[in-house]
């Protein structure tokens, strides 16, 4: 049978075509890929715990229910902690504007109008905060307002429609991830069925492997960040303590800086960025700033050159020293 054979410049164009093509279907649709996407990396972070219950005897319905209803609550969890602590610092801030503007005054492009905007900014935040933190006790003035067709189902329909995306979100990825934690051999079968022909054995140990690799993949670099955070927590901490003070929300900030972690190449930066500031408004002096800059640092260089080859490399099959090259070459 003759095989048709394109020129070189055909192919080039059809490769082209090929990936605009695969980058239009991702971007339309997107609402409907992320979700499927994040319950297909949960499913595989909650695939070992779903085994472990199972090899006790409980029946795979009730197993799956609980690894995901345990799974939900500790994100809910993560999210009231996050908040509360986000709301402490809101209230905290206005205690650190003196501090702040005797910085800005002391740098060279911050001068005249520039320092008074930034001045009258921190005083109105610390005159907001005081009202709304301490209400009047005697004879309030009654204020009526007024809404052109815009009452309470107005109010009503806002709040809803900010809360609904994404509590539909989390809605359709914990169905998704129920489903395949359920009926995961039977995705693989079919899965193989369809790519494997004539070659079952060897498909369904490559599959097999690829997604142990995976969980693997994704416990290690979950234990990592959870390390990661409780190491700048406790850091922070200790910056705080040595310094005759408390580090504002330094649970925070570990906890932040493990979540954002999960962000590549960013993330760190990100999770850097807020505690550098406040160490910057807090402390009247540059000791806690170096400290706390050398913090993330030195532990962001422990972490890529020696925790993070040696367990990403024993958890995918890759060697340490592969695992340390790339990380170089994509830094």
């Amino acid at each position: 049978m003759q095989q048709t054979v394109f020129s070189p410049q055909l192919n080039r164009f059809i490769t082209f075509a090929s990936l605009c093509l695969v980058v239009a279907v991702l971007y339309v649709g997107q609402p409907v890929i992320e979700p499927i996407v994040l319950a297909l990396l949960f499913s595989f972070l909650l695939t070992p715990a779903v085994r472990r219950l199972e090899r006790v005897g409980v029946p795979r319905v009730p197993a799956c229910i609980a690894v995901v209803a345990a799974a939900l609550g500790l994100l809910v969890l993560l999210f009231y902690t996050v908040t509360s602590h986000a709301v402490d610092l809101a209230n905290q801030l206005p205690q650190y504007r003196d501090n702040i503007v005797q910085k800005l005054s002391h740098m060279p492009l911050l001068h005249g109008s520039a320092l008074k905007r930034i001045q009258d900014t921190l005083n109105d935040l610390g005159q907001q905060i005081a009202t709304t933190t301490n209400q009047p006790t005697t004879q309030p003035v009654p204020v009526v307002i007024k809404q052109q067709g815009n009452g309470f189902f107005g109010v009503a329909q806002n709040v809803v429609n900010v809360m609904v995306e994404p509590a539909g979100t989390v809605f359709i990825v914990t169905i998704f991830v129920i489903f395949m934690l359920l009926r995961r051999e039977d995705m693989r079968d079919r899965l193989i069925r369809l790519v494997g022909q004539g070659r079952l054995d060897v498909t369904t140990e490559a599959l097999a492997e690829a997604g142990d690799r995976i969980t693997r993949y994704l416990l290690a670099q979950s234990c990592v960040n959870t390390c990661y955070g409780i190491v700048i927590g406790t850091g922070l901490w200790l910056i705080g303590r040595f310094s005759h003070s408390t580090f504002p929300n330094a649970p925070l900030w570990g906890l932040l800086a493990g979540l954002l972690r999960f962000i590549p190449y960013l993330g760190p930066w990100l999770g850097a960025a807020c505690p550098v500031l406040l160490s910057i408004a807090v402390y009247p002096h540059s000791g806690q700033l170096i400290a706390t800059i050398s913090l993330f640092v030195g532990v962001e260089i422990i972490n890529n050159s020696a925790v993070e080859p040696y367990l990403y490399g024993s958890s995918t099959g890759m060697s340490s020293l592969a695992v340390l090259v790339a990380a170089i070459f994509w830094t």
